[in-house]
C-alpha cells in the first residue's frame, strides 16, 4: 500500500456523489477504510476482524454491509478460502478521459484509458507535415 495512492483515493472519495446509493454510516465507513488502504489497483486485502475493529461493528453487521456494497456495485469481493478476502473498489475516481490518462501517467491507475485515436484529414495537417509523411511512405 502506498500512502500517496490511498490519500488520493480518499480525497477523490469525498468528492464523489453517492447519493443514489442510500448509504448508511456503516457503508460509508467501510468505503473510507477501503479508500484509505487501497493500492493503485483499488484493492485491499483485509480480514473481517480488521473491518469489525475499524467500524466498531459486529461480524453480522459488517458482512451485511459488505453484501450491500457488493450488490450495489460499489465493491467486488475476491473470496479466498484459508486467507483474507480481497476487496476491490468499483468507484469511478477518474470520470473523464483526461483525468484517467493523468491518473495512469501518475501511477494511480493500473491500465491506460481507452482514448480515441486521432484522425486527421489531409486538410487538417500543415503542408510540410503532409509532404514529410508522403515522402516516408514512398520510401517504404
Amino acid at each position: 500500500m502506498s500512502d500517496s495512492f490511498s490519500s488520493l483515493f480518499l480525497n477523490r472519495f469525498f468528492q464523489l456523489d453517492l447519493s443514489d446509493y442510500s448509504l448508511k454510516p456503516i457503508h460509508k465507513l467501510l468505503l473510507i477504510f477501503f479508500c484509505s488502504r487501497c493500492s493503485n489497483r483499488l484493492e485491499v486485502n483485509c480480514s473481517i476482524s480488521d473491518l469489525m475493529l475499524f467500524t466498531s461493528s459486529t461480524k453480522p453487521t459488517v458482512i451485511s454491509a459488505l453484501n450491500f456494497l457488493s450488490d450495489s456495485g460499489l465493491i467486488s469481493v475476491i473470496r479466498s478460502s484459508g486467507t483474507t478476502n480481497v476487496y476491490r473498489l468499483q468507484l469511478d475516481f477518474f470520470p473523464t478521459p483526461s483525468s484517467q490518462h493523468l491518473a495512469y501517467l501518475s501511477g494511480f491507475a493500473p491500465t491506460p484509458p481507452d482514448l480515441p485515436s486521432p484522425s486527421f484529414s489531409s486538410g487538417d495537417m500543415p503542408l510540410d507535415t503532409q509532404e514529410t509523411l508522403f515522402s516516408l511512405i514512398k520510401k517504404n
